[in-house]
């Protein structure tokens, strides 16, 4: 189970490709989503409870906040407390470091210059997102969703992180170590669907890589 029906599609791909490659069968595994997140304990605990096999794809930023990480942990039948200690290393340092602060000038002119570009009369959604991210104050958080495990902090954060990603796979928790989807190409300008249609018309998915080995670390950690 994956945040968002990209995900799940990309992800798909990939293992079906891999498969092929080894001149498989095809998986059977159900790639599905959630609709985000906060979300998925509910989900979760409607399939455990009809004795599905449940594995959950989350970004790297779940780790941001005790809630849902928590209930995701508790959904899987997992020990908060025994996790809780790396959690907190984790998002004590990640979230005490200091990031660089964006002039409003600079917010202004970036926003200014994109509604300048844009020919509809009427501000559309995903215009209305565009100037969101625009505006969008960076925060370490973010930093580490965009470059995944390698923006956490080394010393003490980086050894709870190696320990944490251990224990939470563990319980079927698996989270992108490239921060989010994109983060798996980089070359890939778009987000989200676009990105995926981009990362399927270049054959991403039919190479082998970080990318491909995370969704084994998946399908094995069920078979």
């Amino acid at each position: 189970m994956c945040e968002g029906d990209s995900d799940a599609r990309f992800y798909d791909a990939t293992l079906q490709a891999a498969r092929r490659r080894a001149g498989t069968s095809e998986h059977g595994l159900l790639f599905t989503h959630c609709g985000g997140k906060q979300r998925a304990p509910v989900v979760v605990e409607a399939l455990r409870g009809l004795d599905v096999p449940v594995r959950v794809i989350c970004d790297i930023d779940v780790l941001r906040e005790e809630q849902p990480l928590r209930r995701i942990v508790e959904a899987l039948d997992g020990d908060w407390e025994a996790v809780k200690s790396d959690w907190n290393t984790i998002r004590t340092e990640v979230s005490s470091r200091s990031v660089s602060r964006r002039r409003i000038v600079d917010v202004r002119r970036e926003v200014s210059a994109f509604l300048d570009s844009v020919e509809d009369e009427y501000l559309t959604k995903a215009a209305e997102k565009r100037v969101q991210k625009l505006a969008h104050a960076d925060d370490a958080w973010s930093i580490v969703k965009e470059t995944g495990d390698a923006g956490i902090p080394n010393g003490h954060a980086t050894v709870a992180w190696h320990r944490l990603n251990i224990g939470l796979r563990a319980l079927g928790l698996f989270i992108v170590p490239v921060g989010a989807l994109e983060g798996w190409d980089g070359s890939i300008g778009n987000h989200g669907p676009k990105w995926v249609v981009e990362a399927l018309e270049t054959g991403l998915h039919e190479r082998g890589g970080d990318h491909a080995d995370f969704i084994f670390a998946v399908e094995a950690s069920i078979a």
